[in-house]
């Protein structure tokens, strides 16, 4: 009896749920990040130069009122100082606020758009395990099977493995088994043989009827100086529509 391994797709890595625009995006959110702690610090500056001047030009201004006179050219530069340490500033102030504004938005799709992606691929992952169950049943049906009850009760059999694996109570967690085992357990709850899926050290099997022209090759053999094919290669036969 040929038979193939039943492989497990791979889920996806964490590496796979980031894409270039995503990466890019997290890219200019930490530089952005890194802006707006600076503006944080110039602010501090400024608001410690802004105390200071403030204090040394109302001090002048006092002076000035007690000896009745009117402001000196440096108590008017003390006074220009201050107001353009205050400018800048509100000015500080006001762009930070924008930064933080503007970088809480992008954080807030980048989380949507890798949620998006990961969602994506999750449930691209389950279609492709449960196409795997599927083939692995089909194999196991189709082998020695009647082409006549096979044309006629496949399409059945396979509404009825997808039906099994919705049912919680029955297969849960069968996206966390081998999709081997998950056809084994198919294969005794569908009345088909569970042991023509076997456990073979860590791999699963499944018995592969070879298609026509698999067979037709290898009555004719290896074409002279061809390599003869390897043993255990075999291609699944495709599910009906």
């Amino acid at each position: 009896m040929r038979s193939r391994v039943i492989k497990d797709p791979a889920p996806p890595s964490q590496a796979d749920y980031d894409t270039a625009e995503t990466l890019a995006a997290a890219a200019a959110i930490e530089q952005d990040e890194w802006h707006f702690q600076v503006l944080g610090d110039v602010a501090e500056i400024s608001l410690t130069l802004t105390r200071s001047l403030g204090e040394l030009a109302a001090a002048r201004i006092e002076t000035a009122k007690a000896e009745s006179r009117g402001l000196s050219a440096s108590d008017e530069a003390t006074l220009t100082a201050f107001n353009k340490v205050a400018q800048t500033l509100r000015r500080t102030i006001a762009l930070r606020d924008k930064l933080g504004r503007q970088t809480a938005k992008a954080r807030e799709r980048l989380i949507a758009d890798r949620a998006a992606r990961r969602a994506e691929l999750d449930a691209a992952h389950v279609e492709k395990k449960k196409t795997a169950i599927l083939y692995g049943v089909h194999d196991v049906y189709a082998f020695g099977a009647d082409q006549g009850e096979y044309i006629r009760l496949i399409e059945n059999l396979m509404e009825d493995v997808e039906e099994h694996l919705l049912d919680a109570d029955e297969f849960r967690g069968w996206l966390d088994r081998p999709v081997g085992e998950t056809v084994a357990r198919l294969c005794a709850v569908l009345g088909l043989d569970p042991d023509l899926c076997r456990r073979d050290g860590t791999a699963w099997t499944a018995p592969h009827n070879p298609s026509e022209l698999e067979s037709f090759l290898a009555k004719m053999g290896p074409a002279p100086g061809w390599p003869a094919p390897p043993a255990d290669r075999a291609i699944a036969p495709a599910l009906p529509p």
